[in-house]
């Protein structure tokens, strides 16, 4: 009996002794959080850095918030190419996961993987902040603050060492009109902006006509158009994003689409 007494005493310190001394749990970091309010046609979305620490592959499995009911996460996917245009516009698509190298990041930003935010429990206006929480495969998590800044406000915030790498002359009409000639645009919106290009002659509801304030859904200033080239308009629609521009050349993009407006009186020749 005491031999057993003691074979007992000794393994229950032994098994102390491991859980004391096994390493601490690899963490998980929530990093550079920022939140864009949401606007007609498009959901509040929320963006920031996930690093996490370790030497096992893992993977960003759920996405939460304090305020609001539903956070899912979305990741660009190839959009139809419209005639004669680029390949390279996309569609916001929702995904179940997104994979995590070993003591590696993922980055949410705008034209990348995109956290939407459903159910907002009370609007989200600049200068708020709200709590951004995920939840990794292997059962960690980690939360931070999110502060609500307009969009053309995020780079900022998201990527502060791009700061001294951005371009220094500031976008023009002019850029962006090479940029809508080279990135399919033409084929929906037409030559002139009308709606009536090839492709969009056959969508349903039409694409956009250029020059009608009213057709700018999300807002009819070149940040909010900005905005809408960067996320699409994931609640519906045929507006792709475009994630291969930065956001220098959709801000170029944005100030030759408003180049179109014209006068009401022009606007009955439409076709």
């Amino acid at each position: 009996m005491p031999y057993r007494f003691h074979t007992v005493a000794r393994w229950t310190a032994l098994l102390a002794c491991a859980t004391a001394c096994s390493p601490p749990a690899a963490s998980v970091h929530l990093e550079y959080a920022a939140v864009t309010p949401d606007v007609v046609g498009a959901p509040a979305a929320a963006y920031f850095t996930v690093r996490v620490e370790g030497d096992r592959e893992d993977s960003i499995v759920a996405l939460s918030s304090d305020a609001a009911q539903a956070v899912s996460m979305h990741t660009p996917q190839p959009h139809r190419a419209p005639v004669g245009g680029a390949t390279a516009s996309a569609m916001l698509m929702p995904i179940p996961a997104v994979p995590l190298s070993p003591s590696g990041t993922a980055r949410f930003t705008p034209g990348g993987y995109t956290a939407l935010l459903f159910g907002l429990r009370q609007p989200l206006r600049l200068g708020d902040s709200i709590e951004l929480t995920i939840r990794l495969a292997s059962g960690r998590s980690a939360s931070a603050v999110a502060p609500v800044l307009a969009f053309d406000a995020l780079e900022t915030t998201l990527d502060p060492a791009s700061v001294a790498s951005r371009p220094t002359s500031a976008p023009t009409a002019a850029d962006g009109e090479r940029l809508y000639r080279s990135n399919g645009c033409v084929g929906c919106h037409g030559m002139a902006g009308r709606g009536d290009g090839e492709v969009g002659r056959t969508l349903v509801p039409p694409p956009r006509d250029f020059r009608m304030v009213e057709a700018f859904k999300n807002g009819t200033s070149a940040v909010s158009i900005a905005r809408t080239l960067a996320v699409g308009i994931p609640a519906g629609g045929s507006m792709p994003l475009y994630a291969h521009l930065s956001n220098h050349e959709r801000m170029a993009l944005a100030l030759y689409l408003l180049s179109f407006r014209t006068s009401t009186s022009d606007r009955s020749t439409t076709p």
